[in-house]
């Protein structure tokens, strides 16, 4: 139950690192972008989709597993990949 209580703190955080980001940028014309969040750093990252995301960066050499959404839907989905 421990894992559960952490993941649950997790999808708090990701909440409200993405309120944060809604209230402090112009989303003007991100409709159905993806949007990738790390919980650790609060980083946002928006793209095409989340492959996107993944591919911009492992080739800036910064890749690690992110809580994903698209900018205008409520649902999100944590993809770890491969590495």
């Amino acid at each position: 139950m421990p894992q559960l209580a952490a993941d649950n703190v997790k999808w708090a955080r990701v909440d409200e690192i993405w309120a944060e980001y809604e209230r402090t940028h112009n989303l003007t014309g991100t409709a159905r972008q993806a949007v990738g969040i790390d919980p650790e750093t609060g980083e946002v990252f928006l793209g095409e989709s989340a492959a996107d995301i993944v591919a911009r960066l492992k080739q800036e050499g910064r890749f690690r597993p992110l809580y994903y959404r698209w900018s205008d839907d409520p649902y999100y989905t944590h993809k770890g990949g491969r590495r």
